[in-house]
């Protein structure tokens, strides 16, 4: 996986190598959404395809959702794997004309060096950030660009608020446990609206989904009983014979059988994921409130609170092949990447212990601070939150496994703000970025995702949830990725109608071209309107002040018949610092008589260039600002100019 960000300096370099592409025949006229081009004896075959229409090719509509892929094959037709193309939608500069190839790497190359001003209609090499919300709602925010102010893209209202989540495994939906409704919320998550939802009937708490994404497993938190497999493909729900809960799941490396933790009854119930059977019921400590399994060592861990033991059952056999004493008030344990080593936390006694599953013993502790209670892996860094602090610990997991040794740490100030175990459930606060050795940090206290890339001594940005406090945040990759040999797909939502260029570019063999891609207006709707037939007239009363909240306004109008331009969804206010990296992007609200508003304020004194976008307008920040502000630190400027 990749995001722009990784992909920035390779791409730069290679751009600007005058290396010559020969022998390129050029991009076939499209016909509907395909379209082939021929380079050296490579072939790449563009299609972009609506998720929800037939197999019948047709038009393209603005607003649409669409899969976006590209086969390559070399001249013997064999597919060319392994590889990490980057793509870039934006209007076309000359419409009617093929973009010549040194005028589409120059566009990529402004494409990839980033900036607000750059940002193409589409970037297919992102990621999004999406946040559960305290009120009820899903945010997706977009971090490429930069962090810093909004970057709120949509936001799903639900009909609960969230307590648990989880993608499958293309990332095309996200499952939404709503505990007060006895619900499971489907997202679409290219379209990123409902689109199901199953009825559990009782009190969903924490969701997990089987190896191979056939089912859906819902576990609630009190009771005899209270888990339920979904079938996927049918939506039809099963209750699973189990103890008394609450209950934690794990599955067995193959998937094929589950190990349900029943806290009130202290066992564990293994049960065949197949056929949804209990296979046995095992004794364990008093409590298990807590498994993980290590496909390694093939056995489940099985952590018990109340008398602070790890029950090891060999997976293979189902039968109990250790116990590890440790203390009560045990925690939360997961393996890290490889499966070796475990990180078993104790939030009551400020404990933090790896197991080395090969050894089936405890082979490190450390005493920490501040009531641990989480812990999530990069690929080299295991990351623990605390209930009462709002430091992030690190252990490099290349340094540990020492038996008896002091367990290496350091940290890094995750928000400004001590969060407390009120605002989590189950669903992560922290997550690794797509590609990046960086991380999302959730701080609800705050309002605020962190952005931290390993190495560094404080987060690097920052993504504003305000007025909302995320309890969980995901990444959800949007680049393209290898769905099968030779074939690399995303998925994306199409902007206005009009001429696009769709710019390929592959570092390695290098191939860079811009395919014609075509969008009609959505039936129905009148064609999008240019920039020069709205007229706005934008509206800033009084001195802007840095740190002091204020209100920006703007008119719209058709320039044609001089009347307002009302209720326009899509208006959208973006502010850029001069001579920095800090923006704001929020959505405006409409008022009456064609009046937008949106409330913001900037951080620093300053210039800013003020720009009111709407794709369905035609208008965007290509063009000159709308509105130029300048901003004092602690005294009066001028509003605009």
């Amino acid at each position: 996986m990749k995001d722009a960000a990784g992909f920035t300096g390779a791409v730069l370099a290679l751009l600007l190598t005058a290396a010559p592409i020969l022998g390129a025949a050029p991009a076939a006229p499209p016909t509907s959404n395909t379209t082939r081009w021929v380079n050296g004896g490579i072939a790449v075959d563009l299609a972009v395809e609506p998720l929800s229409s037939s197999t019948t090719p047709g038009p393209l509509y603005a607003g649409e959702t669409v899969r976006i892929r590209f086969t390559l094959t070399d001249a013997t037709k064999a597919p060319l794997t392994a590889l990490s193309p980057g793509a870039w939608v934006d209007p076309a500069q000359n419409p009617g004309t093929p973009t010549s190839e040194s005028a589409c790497t120059s566009r990529i190359a402004t494409f990839v060096g980033g900036g607000t001003l750059s940002d193409p209609a589409l970037n297919l090499n992102s990621y999004v950030v999406v946040t559960m919300n305290d009120d009820a709602s899903l945010s997706v925010l977009d971090p490429v660009g930069g962090f810093g102010g909004s970057r709120l893209l949509t936001m799903i209202p639900l009909t609960a608020t969230a307590e648990d989540w989880v993608l499958n495994s293309d990332q095309t939906r996200l499952y939404v446990a709503l505990r007060p409704n006895g619900e499971v919320a489907v997202i679409d998550t290219a379209a990123w609206t409902q689109t199901g939802v199953f009825h559990i009937g009782r009190s969903p708490y924490h969701l997990a989904l089987e190896p191979g994404g056939r089912r859906l497993w819902v576990l609630e938190p009190v009771g005899f009983g209270g888990v339920t497999a979904v079938d996927l493909a049918t939506s039809e729900a099963a209750e699973v014979p189990v103890g008394l809960g609450p209950h934690r799941l794990a599955f067995s490396g193959d998937g094929a059988k589950a190990y349900v933790t029943n806290t009130g009854d202290s066992t564990v119930s293994i049960i065949d994921a197949r056929t949804l059977h209990e296979i046995r019921r095992l004794p364990t400590g008093r409590s298990p409130d807590a498994v993980a399994v290590s496909a390694l060592a093939r056995a489940a861990y099985v952590v018990s609170s109340g008398d602070g033991t790890v029950t090891v059952i060999d997976t293979e056999h189902d039968t109990v092949s250790a116990t590890l004493k440790a203390e009560p008030g045990l925690g939360e344990i997961r393996f890290a990447p490889g499966g070796r080593f475990g990180f078993l936390l104790n939030p009551q006694r400020d404990l933090v212990h790896v197991i080395d599953a090969a050894a089936q013993r405890i082979v490190q502790t450390g005493k920490v601070d501040s009531e641990p209670f989480q812990v999530v892996f990069s690929d080299t860094i295991a990351y623990i939150r605390h209930r009462k602090s709002a430091d992030i610990l690190m252990v490099p997991l290349g340094k540990i496994g020492g038996e008896g040794e002091p367990l290496p740490v350091g940290d890094f100030p995750g928000g400004r703000t001590a969060v407390g175990p009120s605002w989590f459930g189950p669903a992560d606060s922290l997550v690794q970025v797509p590609g990046m050795s960086a991380m999302l940090v959730a701080n609800p206290a705050d309002r605020t995702i962190y952005f931290y890339k390993e190495g560094m001594a404080a987060p690097m940005g920052e993504l504003e949830s305000r007025p909302r406090a995320p309890r969980a945040v995901l990444a959800v990759d949007r680049s393209l990725r290898e769905r099968s040999p030779g074939v690399y797909e995303t998925t994306a939502i199409l902007p206005s109608a009009g001429l696009f260029d769709l710019a390929f570019f592959l570092p390695a063999p290098r191939l860079v071209h811009c395919f014609p891609l075509r969008v009609e207006p959505k039936p129905g709707t009148a064609p999008p309107s240019s920039a020069r037939q709205v007229a706005i007239e934008p509206i800033f009363e009084g001195h802007l002040t840095a740190g002091i909240p204020a209100t920006l306004r703007a008119r719209l109008t058709d320039r044609a018949t001089g009347q307002p331009i009302t209720g326009t969804a899509d208006v959208t206010v973006t502010i850029v610092a001069t001579g920095t990296n800090w923006s704001f992007h929020q959505a405006a609200t409409a008022k009456d008589d064609g009046m937008y508003e949106v409330p913001f304020q900037v951080p620093a004194a300053g210039v800013y260039y003020v720009y009111f976008t709407s794709p369905s307008l035609g208008l965007s920040v290509k063009g000159k600002p709308t509105l130029v502000l300048a901003a004092a630190k602690g005294g009066a400027s001028p509003g605009g100019s």
